[in-house]
């Protein structure tokens, strides 16, 4: 059996002191800037209160992969992350902060029940979010506007897939999104259709 997961501490985790008062009532709760995606991995593994929310779109979730038990190890261990995600289940939720545009026209749209499904799936008095999208600009916004409604939140950096190479985003010049994000810092994922994993 799992011991029991502890609440955050900010003390333990060296976060500041805008924190550490927004985890005390929620006085001072907002957007808290970037996360390193392995940071934001231990952070949902290991305290109750922390919760991964991915706001790209539901396409997105079972096409590309999101973060999970690591469904990637093949009989060789290649693709094996570096941890195999099992206390990732029900840490894990995904709720669009865009969704496809109605009209049959390609592209997005704002989702007008993003906030609404937030609240109702997290506590903003108890529950800090940490918020991915493909790169990190959806989460960018969904991450400020859920700190306009209560909630301690932080963007993970590079998102679920990464950056391509640029200036701004130096590595590997392959036009591929291999710079930064979870999926290039070898976190576990997977391809799982069922859903959030924090929906019980």
């Amino acid at each position: 059996m799992l011991e029991a997961k502890k609440r955050l501490s900010p003390s333990v985790l060296g976060v500041s002191m805008l924190l550490m008062g927004s985890l005390a009532g929620n006085a001072l709760a907002q957007f808290e800037g970037f996360i390193d995606p392995k940071d934001a991995f231990q952070w949902a593994s290991n305290y109750d209160d922390v919760f991964i929310l991915d706001v790209r779109t539901s396409e997105e979730w079972r096409w590309v992969g999101h973060p999970g038990p690591n469904g990637l190890a093949d009989s060789k261990g290649r693709g094996l992350a570096y941890e195999s995600g099992a206390l990732l289940v029900g840490k894990v939720a995904n709720i669009a902060y865009m969704i496809q545009k109605n009209d049959g026209t390609p592209g997005l749209m704002a989702n007008a029940f993003f906030v609404d499904d937030v609240l109702a799936t997290f506590d903003p008095v108890s529950d800090v979010l940490l918020v991915m999208c493909r790169s990190g600009g959806r989460a960018q916004a969904a991450a400020e506007e859920l700190g306009g409604q209560g909630f301690t939140t932080y963007n993970i950096e590079g998102g679920f897939e990464g950056q391509t190479n640029t200036d701004a985003y130096p590595g590997p010049d392959t036009l591929y999104r291999d710079v930064d994000g979870w999926v290039n810092a070898k976190l576990p994922y997977n391809y799982e259709t069922a859903g959030g994993y924090y929906v019980d």
